[in-house]
């Protein structure tokens, strides 16, 4: 979930907010035609500056903690789906299938950016991972205490080798 009417300097609930004024509201038609041209496909994207990157052999966020002035490079991500779930000015809802090393904090700003309306990242979901999905997890209430061995995923049967 994106909040559309503000930055982040970690893009994120985490960072300093700094509030946009005297915006216009973006159309959801204007949103969903942004997403379609200009973040699906192989996208170039700047990770954040609070991020596990290393920069001369030292976490990115480490460095960002301290106040040290550094830049990180673009690089090619791929956004293999990107869809709109909802959208209430400022709260926009998306949903994300995406390559590996794709930072959706990167593209919520990169969508604020683009639509000039500021943006970072309020809520985010990881519903699957590789070939893992949601539907094979526990709830936290059903984690087995103790876990035993019966509990795992066996790697033949996660379609792994």
């Amino acid at each position: 979930t994106i909040d559309l009417s503000a930055t982040s300097t970690t893009y994120d609930l985490e960072g300093e907010i700094t509030p946009m004024f005297g915006l216009t509201p973006p159309s959801l038609l204007s949103i969903e035609q942004l997403l379609a041209d200009r973040f699906t496909g192989t996208i170039l994207q700047t990770p954040p500056q609070h991020s596990a990157m290393r920069v001369d052999g030292k976490r990115a966020y480490h460095l960002a903690r301290r106040g040290r002035e550094f830049t990180l490079q673009p690089r090619p991500v791929r956004i293999d789906s990107i869809e709109v779930l909802s959208y209430e000015w400022p709260s926009l809802a998306i949903r994300t299938t995406c390559g590996r090393g794709t930072y959706i904090r990167s593209l919520a700003d990169d969508i604020g950016a683009a639509l000039e309306t500021g943006g970072y990242l309020t809520a985010l979901r990881r519903t699957a991972i590789g070939r893992f999905d949601e539907s094979r997890a526990f709830k936290l209430d059903d984690v087995p205490d103790p876990i035993e061995q019966a509990h795992l995923i066996r790697v033949g049967e996660a379609g792994l080798n």
